[in-house]
């Protein structure tokens, strides 16, 4: 694997929605891409270097905060309101590139 051992994101987001969630936070600090193709998922980041490796697959960047820039009530709000923009309809990046896909199990390394 070589940077230690991998986390289960893939998998845990499969199983949130196996169990009945209608919207997904994934918070990616190392820049995971993984979007669930069953259900909506905002890909959020506090890591300046992720944020700007990720580009238009993040849907919300907090890295103002991480840095000192933006207080973390005001990202909080912006969250709150890209939450709601996303659960009334508005597509993920993920679903806009069609990144989707589910995990159940691994067999070997994943990202």
């Amino acid at each position: 694997m070589g940077h230690g051992c991998a986390g289960l994101a893939p998998e845990s987001l499969t199983g949130f929605t196996a169990a009945g969630a209608q919207l997904l936070l994934f918070t990616t600090g190392v820049g995971n891409s993984f979007a669930s193709d069953l259900c909506p998922t905002i890909k959020l980041s506090a890591n300046p270097v992720a944020t700007r490796r990720l580009g238009q697959q993040l849907d919300f960047d907090a890295s103002a905060v991480f840095e000192g820039r933006e207080p973390i009530e005001t990202a909080a709000e912006r969250l709150f309101e890209a939450v709601l923009d996303v659960a009334s309809g508005t597509l993920t990046w993920g679903e806009v590139l069609g990144e989707g896909e589910e995990v159940v199990s691994r067999f070997g390394p994943a990202l």
